[in-house]
């Protein structure tokens, strides 16, 4: 991983299942596949510099643009942006 995430904050007792750094729309995104109390999901972690000229529903459009018919539940996806520098979109939860 680059050290553009290595200090990606993750919520005490989150595992992180996997983790890929991917390129959209010119900007650097981890990818994670993460579990935590019995929910699966998975996140693009955006680093707050890249999003900060969009507002969420702009950064929710990235992401479903990117994933397409990829994305199982448009309507569970969350966005927060931390004081971490780091913008979590979350999508595909199970449960």
């Amino acid at each position: 991983m680059s050290s553009k995430f290595h200090n990606v904050p993750v919520e005490e007792g989150t595992r992180i299942n996997f983790e890929q750094e991917i390129r959209i729309d010119e900007m650097d995104v981890l990818h994670q596949v993460w579990s935590w109390d019995g929910v699966h999901a998975e996140s693009f972690v955006f680093q707050n510099n890249d999003t900060q000229s969009f507002n969420d529903d702009e950064v929710k459009k990235i992401v479903k643009d990117y994933l397409k018919d990829k994305l199982r539940n448009e309507a569970q996806m969350t966005i927060s942006r931390s004081d971490s520098g780091f913008t979590f979109v979350n999508f595909n939860f199970t449960y």
